[in-house]
């Protein structure tokens, strides 16, 4: 594959102390930026997560808490599909069973997934475009809907984003550490269903660089590397070679459908469905997670992205927009197995938006390339477009969802 960022592989062999990669912060950019998108997913992830609606827990939540009691001592856990997730929500069980406590475990999962789409933004177009492009992320009613409640689709959103971030990094960064990074990000994608065909995607992108980097690589670091990825993976490995039926090995290998005979119909049912939910019209979306006939996305959100989208059809010989439109079409193609859901597009979706506001921007740059005013008033409007766009999105969670009786009826006060 073409490299991303032309960088020179060492030839030497990498010793076993190498320093990190080097990331430049400007306080008046960067520092600023990244501030107040910490701010505002802290607020938006956490402000009344134990009081949102009239009962404590959904009907999601219940049935994820039996699976937990179900699946034995803490240490089985982890052999389960979205094993990792299920690990995190048993020790934290320990400490409380508290509605907070519970959803803390997915709040600090919807985070990371926040965190990691802002920095790809940023990689990709710099630090303003970052911060509103993100912030569609994180005020977008579907993503705090999941994002706050016991529920293990959460781990779909951070291997979708995981693996397109740890492809970006091999593919950037000169250092041993990526391919720790890199191997840890795949072993645990293969948790969720479907994921093993996210890990194949991001490894066939990154085959020629993880040889380079195998080949400059000491022994002694190669051992500790397949050591560390044997053991991230012999928990779900044992289970599949010895424990899974037939119905949990479809299920994890994506197949989700509920019969084999109208797959076909199902497949390219699914797939419109989840364009439809997305888009312009929820329609049968998890009845405690979405608001009955309401896209997931906003007007102004669905027109950012759609340039975005249609910016990288124009754009596919670039090995970087490749790379987000092959992930967008593949985790739309599992969608329509039924096992991974609409809301695993949302990172993918919030990147293509980065692309989109960063080519309206250009657009305007080019019609006034001298006048500071225009150009100031362009990105002024563009900004309060995203803020209001953010600013109803966030409402439509915590005013009107929270108070759906559709939703509402989901919930009870008893785990």
């Amino acid at each position: 594959m073409q490299k991303l960022l032309v960088i020179k592989k060492p030839k030497h062999k990498l010793n076993l102390s190498p320093r990190l990669p080097h990331i430049s912060i400007t306080v008046t950019g960067d520092l600023i930026s990244a501030v107040i998108f910490i701010v505002l997913c802290a607020c938006l992830l956490v402000w009344r997560l134990n009081s949102q609606t009239s009962g404590l827990f959904s009907r999601t939540e219940v049935t994820t808490w039996q699976n937990l009691s179900l699946y034995g001592p803490w240490w089985r856990n982890l052999s389960y599909l979205n094993g990792p997730y299920y690990l995190l929500l048993h020790l934290f069980s320990l400490l409380s069973q508290t509605a907070f406590s519970l959803r803390l475990v997915t709040v600090m999962t919807g985070a990371l997934v926040a965190v990691g789409v802002y920095w790809l933004i940023r990689e990709l177009h710099g630090w303003r475009i970052a911060l509103l492009a993100s912030s569609i992320l994180v005020t977008n009613y579907g993503f705090l809907a999941i994002a706050r409640q016991v529920n293990p689709q959460i781990a779909q959103l951070m291997a979708v984003t995981a693996d397109v971030l740890a492809v970006y990094i091999i593919n950037t960064w000169d250092n041993y550490w990526t391919l720790f990074i890199f191997f840890a990000i795949i072993g645990l994608s293969i948790y969720v269903p479907g994921g093993i065909w996210l890990s194949v995607a991001a490894t066939l992108f990154s085959f020629k660089d993880i040889r380079d980097s195998l080949e400059s690589t000491a022994i002694k670091l190669k051992i500790a590397l397949y050591g560390l990825t044997a053991l991230i993976i012999a928990p779900i490995g044992y289970r599949l070679i010895f424990r899974y039926t037939n119905h949990q090995l479809l299920t994890w290998l994506g197949y989700g459908l509920s019969g084999r005979l109208n797959a076909l119909k199902n497949f390219g049912f699914n797939l419109a469905k989840t364009i439809v939910d997305l888009f312009a019209y929820g329609t049968k979306l998890p009845s405690d997670l979405a608001i009955k006939h309401l896209p997931i996305l906003s007007f102004a959100a669905t027109v950012i992205i759609l340039i975005g989208l249609l910016s990288y059809l124009t754009r596919l010989s670039n090995p970087k927009w490749r790379l987000i439109s092959v992930f967008i079409v593949l985790t739309w193609l599992l969608s329509g197995l039924g096992v991974i859901t609409s809301y695993a597009l949302l990172p993918l979706l919030s990147i293509a938006a980065g692309t989109g506001l960063t080519y309206v921007l250009k657009q305007w740059y080019d019609v006034f390339p001298k006048n500071p005013f225009a150009r100031y008033f362009g990105l002024i409007l563009m900004t309060l477009v995203v803020v209001f766009s953010g600013f109803f999105a966030a409402r439509t969670y915590f005013v009107v969802w929270a108070n759906d009786p559709t939703i509402t009826a989901n919930y009870t006060n008893r785990l």
